[in-house]
């Protein structure tokens, strides 16, 4: 067994455990005990979290509204330059419509040739330039309004931490109601994790920090705003 494989074995050990509530869930029992399984139910749930760890959550029914949420968003924050994942992800066509409507430039570098490897560098320079960085979600937790991001070939990590405005295009069927869900659907071994994505983000909420006399401070380790676009309609 290797180390990974002993580390997740602990975390899904200590969740079958359930431990009694802590202080801070008590406070929220209708959301803590049970997480609805009705997916209208986890979209409700994902947006009341989310919401209140002060990320913005829209609704598009087709990528036209998509479009045009993302075009609000980019005109409203000023942005001049945004970055993307280059690996297609629901909406990605919306994304590319809506940059060019508001001619906003993209600065996602081209994807390197099959065969060669990806460079990092280039990629993390041009999302520290980058004023908007707009992603995929390839999951996303209820019960906390955590987005889930599998990092892999086109989807760096840097478009979602580098850039002040995060816009995630997540389609609400990927809505889980809780991390047990979510381990049930990782990568087993260490093989399949570099195919289908070899590190996993957890983003709830923006970035925040107090470190500095007890005054909160956003965007200090990552993006001050954050805004998620949950995709509802069937051509999702």
């Amino acid at each position: 067994m290797t180390d990974r494989d002993t580390v997740l074995s602990r975390i899904r050990e200590a969740l079958r455990r359930s431990p009694g509530p802590s202080p801070s869930s008590r406070s929220r029992p209708a959301l803590r005990a049970a997480v609805d399984l009705d997916p209208a139910a986890l979209a409700r749930t994902f947006r009341e979290e989310a919401e209140a760890q002060s990320v913005q959550v829209h609704e598009a029914a087709d990528p036209s509204e998509a479009g045009r949420i993302l075009g609000t968003i980019l005109g409203r924050t000023g942005a001049r330059r945004a970055i993307s994942w280059s690996d297609p992800f629901p909406g990605r066509e919306a994304v590319a419509e809506a940059l060019r409507a508001r001619g906003v430039r993209d600065v996602t570098p081209a994807p390197e040739p099959p065969g060669e490897a990806p460079d990092r560098a280039a990629f993390k320079a041009s999302a520290a330039r980058a004023d908007v960085g707009v992603t995929g979600a390839d999951f996303a937790l209820a019960d906390t309004g955590t987005l889930v991001l599998l990092s892999a070939p086109g989807k760096s990590r840097s478009a979602s931490l580098l850039p002040p405005v995060h816009v995630a295009l997540l389609p609400a069927s990927r809505i889980l109601p809780n991390p047990p869900s979510l381990l049930a659907l990782l990568p087993g071994t260490p093989a399949e994790a570099l195919e289908r994505g070899s590190v996993v983000t957890l983003v709830t909420g923006t970035s925040k920090t107090a470190d500095i006399e007890l005054t909160l401070v956003r965007g200090v380790h990552g993006p001050g705003e954050i805004h998620v676009i949950v995709l509802l309609g069937p051509t999702f």
